[in-house]
C-alpha cells in the first residue's frame, strides 16, 4: 500500500490463489484508500498473470494450443504449468520488448517463493521496469510442493539476487506455547529438509498470548468427522466478545472437508469453503475465499498456506510421505497469536503421530 500511495505500479504474485485474497485484505486494512490500491496494485496468481499477458499481446491462440495435449488431470497439466506457459510468456516479452500494451511494473513482490520454479521468477523479471525492484519471500520448511530444492546456488546466481538471504529467525505470528511444539515436529518429521526452526519472540511470558492447544487421536474417519464437528461447535460456544464465527477455520483434505461442509449445511450452518467437486467451481470458490466473510471457513492446507487464524481445527489423515509432513507442519504454523487467546485442535487418525500428540498440553482419544 505504501508503494501504491507513491504512485508505483506493483505486482503482488503467488502460486496460491487464496493467499492473494488475504494479502489484498491486509493491504486495504493498512490503507483505507481502496481505489488507489485497486488502481496501482495487481494481485495475481502466477499462471493467471501469464494468461493475461497472452491476452493483451494477442497470443491467446498460442495459449490455448498449450492445453490441447492436456486431458485435465494433474499429470498432463504439469508440463504446461511448470514450464511451457512461462516459456511462452518469456518469448512474448522478448519479441515485443517495446510493445506498449505489455505491463511493466515498478515493483514485483513474490510471496511463498518456495512454491515458485526459478523459470517463473525469470519470466517475471522481464516485466520489471529498468529501475524497478523485486522481492521474493520464502519459507523452505513449508515446501509442500517440493519445489524449494530447485533453488540451487546456480539458480540463485542467475536470478539477479545480491548477497545472502535476509533471514527472519523469530516467529511473530505463533503464540509462544506453540513454537516448541512445531519445532519438535520439524525436528522429528522433517528430517529430509534443511530446517529453519522458529524462535518465539517472547518465550518467557506465554500468558502474554495464551493458547488452548488440544490433540485428539481417533481410530476411524467417522470418529474424525464427529471430533471435527464437536471441536468447531465447542469453539462457537466459547467465542469471546472480540471474536466471531468467521474466525473459526477447519483445515482438512477434500473428502473430509466435503463431509464436514455437508454436516454443517444439514444443521443450517453456512460454510465458506473450497471443496466443490467441479474443478471450475472450486477455483471460483478460491477466488471468493475472503477472511472478512462472516461464515465459518473450511479449506485445504494448500489453499490456507500464507494465511492465519485464531481458531483452528486441523484434520490429518496420513503422514506417509514428505508432502504429508510438510502439509501438517504448515497447518500447525497457521495459528495467529492474540492477547485475548487462540485455539488450535488437531484431530489425527495417524498412529505414527500418537507419541508426538501426547506431548501437547491436552491429549485425548476417541
Amino acid at each position: 500500500s505504501s508503494l501504491a500511495a507513491e504512485g508505483k505500479h506493483t505486482l503482488v504474485v503467488s502460486y496460491n490463489i487464496t493467499l492473494l485474497n488475504y494479502l489484498r485484505d491486509l493491504s486495504v486494512r493498512h490503507d483505507a484508500a481502496r481505489q488507489v490500491i485497486r488502481r496501482q496494485i495487481d494481485f495475481l496468481n502466477f499462471h493467471y498473470w501469464c494468461k493475461r499477458i497472452c491476452h493483451v499481446s494477442g497470443n491467446i491462440t498460442a495459449y490455448k494450443r498449450l492445453w490441447q495435449s492436456s486431458d485435465g488431470d494433474d499429470s498432463s497439466r504439469a508440463p504446461v504449468l511448470n514450464d511451457d506457459l512461462a516459456s511462452l510468456v518469456r518469448r512474448i516479452y522478448r519479441q515485443h520488448e517495446r510493445m506498449a500494451g505489455l505491463p511493466k511494473y515498478d515493483a514485483i513482490l513474490v510471496d511463498e517463493g518456495q512454491d515458485f520454479q526459478p523459470e517463473w521468477w525469470q519470466t517475471l523479471r522481464l516485466a520489471l521496469k529498468p529501475q524497478g525492484e523485486m522481492v521474493l519471500v520464502a519459507d523452505k520448511t513449508q515446501n509442500i510442493y517440493a519445489t524449494a530444492a530447485t533453488w540451487t546456488e546456480e539458480a540463485m546466481a542467475d536470478a539477479g539476487f545480491r548477497g545472502p538471504w535476509a533471514e527472519l529467525k523469530t516467529s511473530y505470528r505463533l503464540p509462544p506455547e506453540v513454537v516448541p511444539l512445531v519445532s519438535r515436529f520439524a525436528e522429528e518429521f522433517l528430517t529430509d529438509e534443511e530446517i529453519d526452526i522458529p524462535v518465539a519472540d517472547s518465550p518467557d511470558v506465554p500468558d502474554l498470548f495464551p493458547a488452548e492447544l488440544r490433540w485428539i487421536h481417533v481410530r476411524t474417519r467417522s470418529n474424525a468427522l464427529e471430533a471435527c464437528d464437536s471441536e468447531v461447535r465447542s469453539m462457537m460456544k466459547r467465542l469471546r466478545k472480540d471474536t466471531a464465527v468467521a474466525d473459526i477455520t477447519l483445515l482438512s483434505g477434500t473428502k473430509m472437508g466435503r463431509k464436514f461442509v455437508q454436516r454443517q449445511e444439514d444443521k443450517g450452518i453456512s460454510v465458506l469453503h473450497t471443496f466443490d467437486e467441479d474443478r471450475a467451481t472450486a477455483r471460483r470458490q478460491k477466488r471468493q475465499f475472503f477472511q472478512g466473510d462472516a461464515r465459518i471457513k473450511a479449506t485445504t492446507v494448500h489453499s490456507f498456506k500464507g494465511w492465519e487464524a485464531r481458531h483452528l481445527v486441523v484434520f490429518v489423515a496420513t503422514v506417509q510421505n514428505a508432502e504429508d509432513k510438510a502439509l501438517l507442519y504448515t497447518a500447525l504454523t497457521r495459528l495467529r497469536r492474540d492477547e485475548y487467546g487462540s485455539c488450535l485442535t488437531v484431530v489425527s487418525c495417524c498412529d505414527e503421530l500418537r507419541a508426538y500428540g501426547k506431548s501437547w498440553p491436552e491429549y485425548k482419544e476417541y
